[in-house]
């Protein structure tokens, strides 16, 4: 028979100072690593809220530059704050965020796989696309199909200009 009368207590430290300044220094490289990527792409996006006429600032205030984000897209700017509702608030911010991408693509002349490959899903990436390249904010949000498809043909278009020889005979 087995006695069950005497109970023996291990008790295990984790006093170990060289386990404790690992740990330590693990967690401020990765503080240190997630406060750079924040910086970088709170630069980056300013330099898309210039281009669409918002203050620069706003893109280094956390919960401000998603509402900015938001009013950029056309949708209203406390469409942000659903994502802070328990349970749902991570669903819904996945589709408003899917939603408000392709708006922005739109409303700077890109496509919609733009809008989800890049502002979406490598999010840093497509908004350096848009912060550094040539495009222009169209608050009006015209498509990229309406811009390159006219409404009439050209020849039909300058027909009052006598000054330059028809578009048919050229």
């Amino acid at each position: 028979m087995q006695d069950y009368n005497t109970y023996t207590t291990t008790t295990t430290t984790n006093s170990d100072p060289a386990a404790l300044a690992a740990i330590s220094a693990f967690f401020m490289a990765y503080f240190v690593f997630v406060i750079i990527i924040y910086l970088v792409f709170s630069f980056i996006l300013s330099k898309v809220f210039v281009k669409a006429d918002k203050p620069a600032w706003a893109a280094f205030v956390p919960i401000y530059n998603g509402w900015v984000l938001f009013e950029i897209g056309g949708k209203p700017g406390w469409w942000v704050l659903s994502s802070f509702i328990p349970f749902a608030g991570p669903l819904i911010a996945f589709v408003l965020y899917i939603m408000v991408s392709l708006e922005i693509a739109k409303k700077f002349g890109k496509s919609s796989t733009f809008g989800i490959l890049g502002l979406w899903l490598f999010s840093i990436i497509g908004y350096a696309m848009l912060a550094f390249d040539d495009s222009k904010y169209d608050a009006g949000g015209s498509s990229v199909a309406a811009k390159s498809i006219p409404s009439q043909p050209e020849a039909l278009a300058d027909e009052d200009d006598s000054s330059s020889p028809s578009k048919l005979v050229q």
